[in-house]
């Protein structure tokens, strides 16, 4: 599958997210920074500090968790054309409600869905 987004792999160091290619090199990074909620008054709507790095190692497995997403849809698809009984739950929600979740937080990191 072809991506738009930077190849991984991604990773997190404190605050920041680099993306490496095969030589180590930087292939772009980012920051991950607390904002401000009034600009002109400087009130401050800090997060944490573990915050802030739990954020960066989010952003950071967003290449491998929309790849294990676009898996799990395959292998839904593959389990409904062999045999799924709809009975079974999954915390409480049907096959097609996950798969329902799944497909647009595909579409959202694909920029489809904005």
């Amino acid at each position: 599958m072809k991506t738009k987004h930077t190849p991984g792999p991604w990773i997190a160091e404190e605050y920041f997210v680099y993306a490496l290619n095969n030589n180590n090199e930087n292939r772009f990074y980012l920051s991950v920074q607390a904002g401000w909620g009034d600009r002109h008054r400087k009130i401050a709507y800090r997060t944490t500090n573990e915050e802030l790095e739990a954020n960066a190692n989010l952003i950071a497995a967003a290449p491998d968790l929309l790849k294990a997403l676009n898996e799990c849809l395959h292998l839904f698809d593959e389990m409904d054309a062999i045999s799924w009984n709809d009975d079974s739950d999954f915390q409480g929600s049907s096959y097609e409600g996950v798969a329902e979740i799944a497909e647009d937080a595909v579409k959202k990191a694909e920029g489809e869905n904005q």
